[in-house]
């Protein structure tokens, strides 16, 4: 998964905050959340995070990775390193527009 984020308007820069996802899984287990500002053509090292999941009930639990990462075109992806069957059950990306509340 490799969501453009930033589709409405590519004119104005902005900054990945934060991705939040809403997740089930079976048995603990990990998954890694990266950020791209160029299209995805690359993913640096200093923008990959891996997260610890706890296993859940029906109901499913949140994890949430922050970035600070600017750009035109951003996106982020999400791989799993293991075998163990996580279902994404939703995700958000908080944007904020550079200029905006003094950010430059």
């Amino acid at each position: 998964m490799s969501p453009v984020l930033n589709r409405e308007n590519r004119e104005a820069e902005y900054s990945i905050v934060q991705v939040i996802l809403r997740y089930q899984a079976a048995a603990a287990t990990t998954l890694v959340v990266e950020a791209s500002n160029d299209g995805g053509v690359t993913w640096t090292a200093g923008n990959k995070t891996t997260l610890t999941l706890a296993a859940t009930t029906k109901e499913g639990r949140r994890a949430v990775q922050g970035f600070q990462l600017g750009g035109y075109d951003l996106r982020f992806r999400i791989t799993f390193p293991t075998d163990e069957l996580v279902t994404i059950l939703s995700w958000r990306a908080d944007l904020l527009e550079l200029g905006d509340l003094g950010v430059e």
